[in-house]
This record gives structure tokens, sequence and C-alpha cells, in this order.
């Protein structure tokens, strides 16, 4: 494939502090990470919330749009039943770059929490540091950075997107990744996401 374009798969852990990005070349599997971080207080005025939010949502964007990927794979929100008081703003930043991405014309999906655990270990429950310990020794440090909670979450859903696209990217191929793999697909070839 002399002379065409790299194809790209993202994968996007979205948070208001530190938005895992994942990307895979669809064609060698070389994967890469970025963080894009970004601090508040819950006394932050609206103002103050509004901006940080837009400015999170053009970073993560750029981010984004300087591969052009063929698909973009974010993780759903989950919230906690506990006493969460960011649960509207991330809800707002989830939405905020998912229709970002979406005016653009990137194809976005989204994957579970617990498809996405399902995905990495086989387990869908899995606890996070089975989720970064399977990325480690799949990736190594180096391409996850500094921020492993981030980056591991992110890169598994890159992959995810790659298997749904039809390439595997020299990650074994299971049943459970497979398995996920055709639900994400069936989600393009129907279009139920954004």
């Amino acid at each position: 494939m002399s002379g065409s374009s790299p194809r790209w798969a993202v994968g996007l852990d979205l948070s208001l502090t530190s938005t895992g990005i994942g990307i895979i070349d669809l064609d060698s599997g070389t994967a890469f990470t970025r963080s894009v971080r970004s601090s508040g207080k819950k006394t932050d005025t609206l103002a103050m919330q509004v901006d940080r939010i837009q400015d999170l949502t053009d970073n993560i964007v750029d981010s984004v749009a300087v591969c052009d990927p063929e698909l973009v794979v974010v993780e759903s929100a989950a919230f906690s039943t506990r006493k969460d008081s960011s649960a509207h703003r991330r809800a707002g930043l989830w939405w905020s770059v998912v229709g970002a991405l979406h005016t653009q014309g990137f194809t976005v999906v989204t994957l579970s929490p617990s498809e996405l655990k399902k995905f990495a270990t086989g387990k869908g429950n899995a606890p996070k540091d089975a989720m970064v310990a399977r990325a480690v020794s799949t990736w190594g440090e180096e391409v996850l950075g500094t921020q492993f909670n981030d980056t591991a979450d992110a890169l598994f859903l890159a992959t995810a997107g790659a298997f749904a696209l039809g390439e595997t990217v020299d990650l074994s191929a299971p049943a459970y990744r497979t398995k996920i793999a055709s639900q994400l697909a069936a989600r393009l070839d129907t279009k139920k996401e954004v």
C-alpha cells in the first residue's frame, strides 16, 4: 500500500481531569497514546466550568482530527450510585466531545464499560488494575505513558474499533474479543450510534 494514507482507529476514555486517547494504526498495528489534562474545582463558577469543558473538547477533538480516523470508539458514560458531584459535568464533556466529532463527520460508536473490560480481559467486571496490567503486557509502559489508567482504556477502545473494522492488529482474537467486535461492527452497519 505504498503511497496510501495511514488508516487509524481512535479510542477515547473521556475524563474531566485526564482524558486518555488511544490511536491504532490499522495497517501496522502500531499503538500511540496521548493524555489531555485539565483541572478544576467544585467551587468553579458556571462560566469557568463551561470554558473548561469547551477547552477540553477543543483539545480532544483536535487530537482526533489530526489522524482523520476511520472510527472513533468512546466509552459510554457510567455513573455511580454514590454521591457524585462531577457526574453532570462529565456528561456535559461527553456530549460536547461526541457532538463535535459527529459534526465534523467522524464515525463515532460507544462501548460500555463492561464491554470494554470484557474485550480487554475476558471479564466484564475486571478491576482497573487488571485492565492496566493487560495493557502493559500488550503494549508496554513506553506506549502507555504516565497516565496508565486513562491510556490503557483508550487503547483497548481503539483496538476494539480496529477489530470491528476487520483488523486484528496483532492482538489475539479469542471468542470474547470477536463477540464484542461483532457487536460493535453491527452498530456501525445499522447506524445505531451517533
